[in-house]
């Protein structure tokens, strides 16, 4: 009953015609619907959220990002056997296996006092 009265097309009743997703994100100005652009819209929040992040490092969300992607001392995490990019469909790439660096962990990497 509702898709018959928003979308009935009968000769006595118009109803909604369906338009196109970029002809409805154009201005109210221009005759339109008006609607904000999805994919715009998120990159927009997306920004908004990591300017918050950065300036605002004593908020709730910035301590939970900086403790989820801490490294810490990286003494325990080893630079050849750690997965460190993810492919196509989610799959680890691999890394190619050079002698003598088995042993090498990221705090090994890191420069001292430069955290």
């Amino acid at each position: 009953m509702m898709n018959s009265f928003w979308w009935g097309g009968g000769t006595n009743n118009k109803g909604i015609r369906w338009l196109a997703w970029d002809r409805m994100t154009y201005p109210k100005t221009q005759g339109d619907l008006g609607f904000r652009d999805i994919h715009t819209f998120n990159l927009a929040m997306i920004a908004k959220k990591g300017w918050n992040i950065m300036t605002k490092p004593h908020t709730l969300v910035a301590k939970l990002y900086k403790a989820r992607w801490s490294i810490g001392s990286g003494t325990s995490i080893k630079i050849m056997s750690e997965p460190w990019l993810r492919g196509q469909g989610g799959a680890w790439l691999p890394s190619p296996q050079i002698q003598g660096v088995h042993n090498i962990t990221v705090n090994d990497l890191m420069i001292p006092n430069m955290k």
